[in-house]
């Protein structure tokens, strides 16, 4: 049997209750499921990454621009931090 090969990016996200309740933390999940949907249309995401831990709701109340710069951030210290490993 032939296997169909597909790069699939994989993004988890761990939204904690502290972060708040149900309403927040799904708006959170949303907000962050759009920028990622732009980063990979625009070919910034890596294959099989997996990232996204929220651990405050700053995020809730971020603009989209300043979620997306945050996101960008981090993907690039996860990128410089592989290299150096």
């Amino acid at each position: 049997m032939h296997e169909a090969h597909t790069e699939i990016t994989l993004i988890g996200y761990a939204i904690g209750r502290q972060v708040g309740n149900a309403v927040m933390r799904n708006r959170i999940r949303r907000r962050l499921r759009s920028v990622f949907a732009e980063l990979d249309r625009a070919g910034h995401l890596m294959d099989a990454m997996l990232v996204v831990g929220v651990r405050s709701d700053r995020v809730a109340t971020m603009s989209f621009e300043q979620l997306q710069h945050e996101v960008v951030d981090l993907i690039e210290r996860t990128r410089k931090g592989s290299k150096n490993a």
